[in-house]
C-alpha cells in the first residue's frame, strides 16, 4: 500500500521501500535512509537563517594544543566544524601558522588569501564571504583541516 503525502496543493503517493540517498555535509559515506525515517527525523531549514557564533577553535598539534578565535555555523565537514575568520582573526592565525612552522604559505590577495601547501603545485584561493550574524567579511582557511570547538564565547 502506498503512503500518501500532501503539501499545499500537491498530493504524492509513494510506494513502500522508497529510500533517500544522503551524504554527510562536506563529504563522507553514502547513507540510504528509508523515506519514512527521513520524513520523521529530518526537518527543512532555511540556510539564510543559520547562526554563526564566536568560538575558540583548534585541534591537537603533535607538539601543541592550539586554538584561535573564529565564527562557527551549523555546517560541518565530516563532522568537523568549518571556522570562518575575520581579517584580524585570519592574520593572527596565519602568524601562528608561520611561527609553528606548519607546511603552508599564505599570501594576502585582493579578495582573500592564496594558500600554497607543501607538495602542491597550485595554490588554493580562500575568498572573503558574508555569513549571517557577522558584521564583517569572513574567510574559511585550510580546507580539510580537522577543526573542533574548544570553547564557545559567552554572550
Amino acid at each position: 500500500m502506498s503512503k500518501v503525502y500532501v503539501y499545499r496543493d500537491f498530493r504524492v503517493a509513494l510506494p513502500p521501500g522508497q529510500f533517500v540517498n544522503a551524504y554527510p555535509e562536506g563529504g563522507g559515506f553514502h547513507h540510504r535512509i528509508p523515506l519514512e525515517e527521513f520524513l520523521d527525523k529530518f526537518r527543512e531549514v532555511d540556510p539564510t537563517q543559520d547562526k554563526y557564533v564566536l568560538c575558540r577553535v583548534g585541534f591537537d598539534d603533535p607538539d601543541n594544543v592550539v586554538s584561535f578565535e573564529a565564527y562557527v555555523g551549523p555546517r560541518r565537514w565530516n563532522g568537523w566544524v568549518i571556522p570562518y575568520f575575520t581579517r584580524l582573526q585570519a592574520e593572527a592565525l596565519l602568524a601562528a601558522v608561520k611561527v609553528l612552522g606548519w607546511p603552508v604559505k599564505a599570501t594576502r590577495t585582493d579578495t582573500g588569501y592564496s594558500l600554497l601547501y607543501e607538495g602542491d603545485d597550485e595554490p588554493r584561493q580562500a575568498d572573503f564571504v558574508t555569513v549571517p550574524g557577522v558584521n564583517e567579511p569572513v574567510v574559511h582557511l585550510f580546507d580539510g583541516w580537522c577543526w573542533d570547538i574548544i570553547e564557545e564565547e559567552e554572550k
